[in-house]
């Protein structure tokens, strides 16, 4: 990738995948996962608008009963 120095610091382009970017092995899983925990995180604050959740609450709204 190209590099360049910006106020006298150089960077570089992000191919995308800051997993990869860091060198680190299995980025492409790292990098589903990542988006997999964000659209989570997305539907319970969606939730929590509507009714604050409770802990067996969202057990049960995960589907997490086999984490007990």
């Amino acid at each position: 990738m190209k590099k360049r120095v910006i106020d006298g610091v150089e960077v570089q382009r992000s191919s995308g995948n800051v997993f990869a970017d860091l060198g680190l092995p299995d980025a492409g899983k790292l990098k589903i996962k990542t988006g997999l925990v964000i659209e989570i995180r997305k539907a319970i604050r969606q939730q929590g608008k509507r009714r604050p959740w409770s802990e067996g609450h969202g057990v049960r709204l995960l589907y997490l009963d086999f984490l007990r």
